[in-house]
């Protein structure tokens, strides 16, 4: 390769693209887990707010917010983000259940 531009940009997005297969999976994980096992102890509002937060309002907004701070690594990180902040939810719902 000769164009060094390309190649930067590429190199950035493979990282990026490594971060986020990470929070992908954990959060696939949760999210499987939680959809079935949420809604058969009647906690049904929990998983669908983890289901429609994850790729609709969280990632919305998590791509509005870091591309005007970061520009282009922003949206590369911008998946990541959603996928941990859905993470951090999870939790926080799951805590709530157990506490019941």
């Amino acid at each position: 390769m000769t164009n060094h531009f390309l190649l930067a940009y590429g190199t950035d997005k493979i990282t990026a693209m490594g971060i986020a297969l990470k929070s992908n999976m954990i959060t696939a994980l949760i999210l499987v887990g939680f959809a079935f096992g949420g809604q058969s102890v009647g906690n049904a509002l929990g998983a669908f707010l983890l289901s429609v937060c994850r790729q609709g309002v969280l990632y919305a907004a998590f791509l509005f917010l870091l591309s005007n701070l970061f520009g282009y690594h922003g949206v590369l990180l911008s998946q990541a983000c959603a996928d941990l902040a859905t993470v951090v939810m999870a939790v926080c719902i799951i805590r709530n259940l157990f506490k019941k």
